[in-house]
């Protein structure tokens, strides 16, 4: 496993700030990869990154989660909108934003988050960007009452950065990096908005509720928590 260099970000946060980021060069195909050892919430997760692209890769692979040749669920960047996807051989569920990710020089905090349990279709799947819910899709496929992700299923492995059936590496700039096993949290619950500037801004969200395959990654000059 290639292990990307630490580069400084600052934060306009005066309470919580983020002091570092991890930089993947796609270059030098560079992911983290967590091995599940057993099976938690495959209808529930969230996912929680600041991500500054670079934009040296077409497609970028956040998050992903392989199970066999084909098949997979992940968090991608493709033709510069973003999409959560879980593709079985068709496409079992898709959200693929209209908004475009052009401006390599930006930081943006994404959430991704999933509850097929949830009645109303339209609530299965939601995506915040900076603290807003996007509502405006290019692409909508939602999930079937109850399906299960390959997040979180006890046999598929859990890549940052890459997807591996394809050969795509993430090429950027990632901190913050939370994922949650067994809920489907919103974005206040990661970030706060500023009152005095009006920008989006992160908090301390350490004292969530992981689940049984959750993790936090800080990303710290000094530690990679897993």
């Amino acid at each position: 496993m290639f292990s990307p260099d630490l580069w400084n970000k600052s934060s306009a946060a005066d309470a919580y700030t983020i002091d570092n980021s991890l930089r993947f060069n796609d270059g030098d195909s560079p992911y983290l990869a967590k091995t599940m050892t057993s099976a938690g919430n495959p209808k529930k997760w969230t996912a929680s990154f600041w991500y500054k692209r670079c934009l040296g890769a077409s497609v970028d692979n956040p998050l992903s989660a392989i199970d066999g040749t084909l098949a997979f669920s992940n968090i991608q960047f493709a033709s510069n909108m973003v999409q959560m996807e879980h593709y079985t051989g068709t496409t079992a569920a898709k959200l693929r934003t209209t908004q475009l990710f052009r401006d390599p020089s930006a930081w943006y905090h994404f959430v991704f988050a999933s509850d097929t349990t949830l009645g109303v279709a339209d609530d299965r799947m939601k995506i915040y960007i900076n603290g807003v819910e996007v509502t405006d899709f290019a692409v909508r496929t939602n999930p079937s009452l109850n399906m299960d992700w390959y997040f979180n299923d006890g046999s598929s492995a859990l890549e940052i950065s890459r997807l591996t059936t394809h050969g795509q590496y993430l090429d950027g700039y990632l901190a913050e990096f939370y994922y949650i096993d067994g809920t489907a949290y919103d974005a206040d619950d990661f970030g706060e908005l500023d009152s005095d500037t009006n920008q989006w801004k992160p908090i301390d969200a350490s004292g969530l509720t992981f689940g049984t395959n959750g993790f936090y990654q800080k990303y710290s000059s000094t530690e990679l928590a897993a």
